[in-house]
């Protein structure tokens, strides 16, 4: 019990101390009216005691007196007398110790009267009638006053009993009372001790499984209170590293921004923070750890500083690499909206070039010298359609003729025409599935690709090296490629790498980290738009010093899904025909329109989709219908394609682009020619469909 009441006080348990200090005062007030009940016991029994010798003393003054008058001695009449007198006087301070006057007149008189006869005794030697009556007065206030003080006695006794019983009481209530209260504070420490336990329990639980490190420290004793387990899963530290030494925590942080942590730490004594930084973690990767700080500031204390700090960290690298991703993703959209436009313009530009400089080579055929200047005008030409076709197969507007395919056998293809072409010093190691994998790409473009990325790494390898090459079929999980299972392509080099910084630029169109002179900064920028305009995804990988990896996924798709290409050769039809020519730019327009009518086709000329739907209706003739996708009005290529056959249902149609932005997905499209365009594959085109449409 002792051991209990300690352990409550030591709790400064404040009820218990007042009913302590209750009880405490109460008991010394009833010790302290006890004691003077007590006293006042025995202040009767003493006045009793008083009483009996006062008795004796008058026996015996009456029993010399009474001697002395059958024999007279002087000396016996002096005894009796004076133990009369010592009667009388005990009397009387009995009387007054009892009286609430502190007398008692009567008995005082009767003692006076009886002192009187005694005098008038000893001068007489005689008793006279009224010595008797004073003696019998005299004894009967005697009986009177020690009926009082028996009476008295007996009543401070039954007093002293009720006080005792009732002190007694009290105590035994106020220690009942104590009792009880120590007993519901016990029971009320043990909920909250439970009610502690728990809500430990259910914290400990909620940091085990949560992915945020929680972090206490105090910060005057310069130590750590608590770190979550969450610790170990984002660093790949145990937590008594830092429990142990809490300065070891800055040992984890990435040089560049200790300074900068340090600063926000001191910030964070007086006001909440919020930072990001990185962390090195045992296996040399980096994670990004966004951490909020609030300090914990002493109510007592006047400058407001925290004496201690709370902490919530979590790993932030995965949401940056997302932000990163959508980031580099807006980018290119942008960059593949830019160059597709100017594409779009600069292959109408092309076109005219081109198609006049041919007919300007045909005219000047007699005179070699100018001739040669044209077909130096129609190489210049093609050169830059070459790279504009690059421009926009990285804005994945390119014209693809997409097949089902292989993959595993076209890459085989690829890689004996790579080995020719890297030479000797390049050892290509291919690792391919048993299994064939089918996917529906252009199998050039795709080739183009493969041949781009493995000149690549033969440039970062300039004293020769090793290529790996290896294909898996991968399910929806593992793909980059959302819902659809896929093929994940690896390309891998042990060249120079790529740093950090520049990473997140090398699929932008004119970037390279070749050197002047040395890359067009094209070759990965095309791979990135024919990927994703396949409905792929791409990524890189690259530690400088180590290497690149390159990924690529493509989606699978089944065998049956490919169709056969009918090229029927059908005999030219040996007739003119009416062609309808819509264009919006009157550049592209009279040079195509001047190839038509040289050649001796009958030539409609229509600026917008309105204007040749209006010629549809009125001319019944038109037995080709040759437009542009990109216009302006309500039709582009397209729809006014479909528009014609619903008006003419025989006609031949041929689209032609170099860019056809929001206006449809030519992928596939069969009858599409792509700008720009040479006069000799315009008019083989146009042969082809008449004489189809003739047959």
């Amino acid at each position: 019990m002792f051991n209990r009441l300690r352990q409550t006080f030591s709790r400064d348990n404040r009820l218990l101390l007042v009913f302590a200090s209750l009880m405490l005062v109460i008991s010394l007030v009833i010790a302290a009216i006890f004691y003077f009940k007590d006293e006042q016991v025995d202040h009767r029994v003493g006045l009793m005691r008083t009483m009996n010798l006062a008795a004796e003393d008058f026996a015996a003054g009456l029993l010399h007196l009474s001697l002395n008058s059958s024999a007279p001695s002087h000396r016996q009449q002096e005894q009796g007398l004076g133990r009369l007198h010592q009667a009388f006087r005990s009397y009387q301070f009995i009387s007054q110790q009892l009286s609430a006057n502190g007398e008692d007149r009567q008995l005082n008189e009767a003692i006076e009267s009886v002192s009187r006869q005694l005098d008038l005794l000893q001068q007489s030697h005689h008793e006279s009638p009224a010595f008797r009556a004073s003696m019998l007065t005299l004894s009967r206030h005697v009986r009177i006053l020690e009926q009082r003080l028996g009476g008295e006695l007996e009543e401070q006794r039954q007093m002293q009993n009720l006080w005792f019983a009732g002190a007694l009481f009290v105590c035994l209530a106020i220690m009942l009372s104590l009792g009880g209260a120590v007993v519901y504070s016990e029971r009320h420490r043990s909920r909250l001790d439970e009610a502690l336990r728990e809500s430990q329990r259910r914290f400990l639980k909620l940091t085990k499984h949560i992915d945020e490190i929680f972090w206490l420290e105090d910060v005057q004793a310069g130590k750590l209170l608590y770190v979550s387990p969450a610790f170990e899963k984002i660093t790949g530290r145990s937590v008594q590293t830092v429990m142990q030494d809490v300065a070891r925590w800055f040992d984890f942080i990435h040089p560049e921004d200790r300074q900068k942590v340090a600063i926000v730490r001191e910030e964070a004594l007086t006001r909440p923070m919020n930072m990001e930084f990185r962390i090195l973690c045992p296996d040399g990767s980096i994670r990004w750890i966004n951490d909020r700080i609030f300090p914990l500031v002493d109510g007592a204390k006047s400058n407001k500083k925290a004496t201690s700090i709370a902490s919530i960290a979590r790993d932030i690298t995965d949401q940056r690499e997302l932000t990163l991703q959508l980031f580099q993703a807006q980018k290119m959209d942008s960059l593949g909206q830019l160059t597709g436009g100017v594409a779009h313009d600069f292959n109408n530009l092309l076109t005219v070039v081109l198609t006049n400089a041919e007919l300007l080579a045909a005219r000047l055929a007699k005179e070699p010298q100018l001739a040669s200047i044209a077909v130096m005008i129609v190489r210049a030409a093609e050169r830059g359609a070459s790279l504009n076709q690059q421009l926009l197969a990285f804005s994945s507007k390119q014209q693809l003729q997409p097949k089902v395919v292989n993959l595993p056998q076209l890459l085989s293809e690829t890689v004996s025409l790579l080995s020719r072409t890297l030479g000797e010093s390049y050892q290509i190691h291919l690792q391919l599935p048993d299994k064939p994998l089918f996917v529906r790409v252009d199998p050039g473009q795709l080739q183009n690709s493969l041949v781009n990325l493995c000149l690549n790494s033969r440039d970062a390898m300039p004293g020769g090296g090793s290529i790996s090459i290896a294909m898996r079929r991968v399910g929806k999980t593992d793909s980059l490629v959302s819902e659809q299972d896929s093929v994940h392509l690896r390309i891998k080099d042990n060249g120079c790498g790529i740093p950090a910084e520049l990473i997140e630029r090398v699929f932008e169109p004119f970037f390279t980290t070749k050197g002047p002179a040395k890359g067009t900064g094209l070759g990965l920028s095309m791979v990135f738009g024919f990927v994703r305009q396949s409905g792929g995804k791409i990524r890189i990988a690259s530690k400088v010093g180590k290497g690149t990896s390159v990924h690529i996924y493509l989606p699978l798709c089944r065998p049956s899904y490919a169709g056969l290409e009918q090229n029927p050769g059908e005999p030219e039809a040996a007739r003119q025909a009416l062609i309808l020519l819509v264009e919006d730019d009157s550049l592209v327009r009279n040079s195509t329109a001047r190839i038509l009518t040289e050649t001796g086709y009958r030539v409609l000329e229509a600026a917008h989709g309105e204007e040749a739907l209006e010629l549809l209706m009125l001319r019944s003739d038109i037995e080709l219908l040759f437009t542009d996708v990109v216009m302006p009005g309500k039709y582009n290529g397209f729809e006014l394609a479909e528009q014609a056959r619903s008006i003419h249902p025989h006609i031949a149609t041929l689209v032609t682009s170099g860019y056809t932005g929001n206006n449809g997905d030519m992928t596939g499209y069969t009858d599409l020619l792509q700008k720009p365009y040479k006069s000799e594959t315009l008019l083989a085109r146009i042969r082809k469909l008449l004489n189809s449409s003739a047959n």
